[in-house]
Order: structure tokens, then sequence, then C-alpha cells
């Protein structure tokens, strides 16, 4: 008759491994326990297992489409660089460029002498007398002509009466008068009719009444 451990009957279990043994064997091949020399059983300590609490799902927040309009525009350059103030002090330069001062000499007023000075530039149209004493013309505020232009020098030209037309002196200018379109080298008579140009603005020499009624 063949045996089996399937057949209860004749097998027992192991209290500490709990392997299916034969019901004459004394000690578990399993885990050495020694039926005849009972032994307390360490059983493992029961381990809690807590349920892992699913992660919340993330929210899909998209953006306004304010908020995307403005995430895609990009960085402007800070106005308060050394570039920007550069070229707002380039503007404002330019601006006084076209500018003529005239307060310091009196246009409406007639001729004492024989000739006048016939100056036009871009929106300017003035006449002015020579006089006996001469007209001055440069960047600084003491001239009779003040030409805001970075071009002119300081004081770039000097106009008096002569014979036969205006005297024009040149006053050591970086950027001397044009008088025929060739630079002025010292000074020279302009007759009426003629002209010269400095720094874009052109002065043409008129001759005027010798008496006023």
């Amino acid at each position: 008759m063949e045996v089996t451990l399937q057949d209860t009957s004749f097998t027992k279990v192991c209290p500490r491994c709990g392997e299916r043994l034969f019901r004459d064997m004394s000690i578990c091949y399993g885990c050495l326990y020694d039926f005849n020399h009972p032994q307390p059983i360490e059983r493992p300590p029961r381990t809690l297992v807590q349920e892992a609490k699913p992660e919340p799902e993330e929210e899909d927040v998209r953006p306004l489409p304010e908020e995307e309009e403005r995430d895609q525009v990009p960085e402007r350059e800070d106005r308060g660089s050394s570039s920007g103030m550069e070229g707002t002090d380039a503007m404002e330069e330019d601006d006084k460029d076209t500018t003529l001062d005239l307060t310091g000499a009196a246009a409406a007023v007639q001729a004492e002498g024989s000739y006048g000075i016939w100056i036009k530039d871009e929106g300017i149209d003035v006449h002015m007398p020579v006089g006996e004493e001469g007209l001055t013309v440069g960047r600084a505020p003491s001239n009779d002509i003040v030409l805001h232009i970075r071009a002119v020098s300081r004081h770039h030209l000097r106009l008096s009466s002569a014979a036969g037309g205006v005297a024009v002196e040149d006053l050591g200018a970086t950027n001397p008068a044009l008088v025929d379109g060739k630079a002025l080298q010292g000074s020279c008579i302009v007759a009426p009719g003629d002209g010269f140009e400095v720094c874009g603005v052109s002065f043409e020499v008129e001759r005027l009444d010798a008496c006023t009624g």
C-alpha cells in the first residue's frame, strides 16, 4: 500500500512552518521543529497594512487669454539704460538743430547801413541789417545770430558792411562757411544777390534802402 502526504490520516502539520509531514516523524525537515520537545512558537508580529490614499489629481489650470498674451510679449530693454538716455539726448539735440535764436537782434528795424542779410532755412525767412557794428554768427548765446546746430562753432563768422557788399570773416570755425561752394579761408566780400552757407543754413546779401521815409 502506497501512502502520500496528501493522505491526511497518515500526516501531520508542523505547527511552526506549516510543512506537511508523516505522523511518525518527530523532527520537521523544514524548520527542525522537535515534536518530542515542544517549544513555544514565535510568530512574526502582524503588520497592519494601511491602504495607500490615492494622490489627488492635478488640476488642469490653464492661463487666461490675457495672461497668455502677456507671457508671449518679449521683455523690452530698460528705458533707463545708457543707450536709451543717449537716444533721448540725441532727439533733443536734433530738435535744437533747426532752431534759430534771433532774439539778440532787431529783425524788424530798418537798416542803418546799406546792406542786410536774408537768412533762409526750413520754415525760417528772416531779414536782418548788418549795421555799422556788424553781426556775429555762431552757436554761443552771445552771438547776434545763434544757430543751435552741433556742426556750427561757438564763434563761427563775423559779418560787417564793406564797399560793394558784406565782408564775411571766418573766426576759426571747424566747419567753415561755403562761398560759391568753396570753404571760406580768411575773409571775402559777398556782393548783393550772392550768398553763402553755414552748415546747411543759407545767407544771402541784400541791398537795403539808404533812408526810411
